[in-house]
């Protein structure tokens, strides 16, 4: 089940898990997977470069 996490910050994000810093409390959730929506235009040649893997959609997937 998705997860909106409002006053948060993210500290960590693992294969199995994010950690979150949620009012000054340490929260750890379970992690399949991670969608970041951030707004703007997204580094795609840089990320690539790093090496990570980069797939983009649009609309509902």
């Amino acid at each position: 089940m998705p997860l909106l996490a409002l006053r948060s910050q993210v500290r960590r994000i693992g294969g199995q898990q994010v950690l979150l810093d949620r009012d000054g409390d340490s929260v750890s959730i379970d992690n399949d997977a991670v969608l970041v929506c951030v707004g703007g235009v997204l580094p795609t040649p840089m990320l690539k470069e790093l090496g990570i893997a980069v797939e983009t959609r649009y609309g509902t997937a």
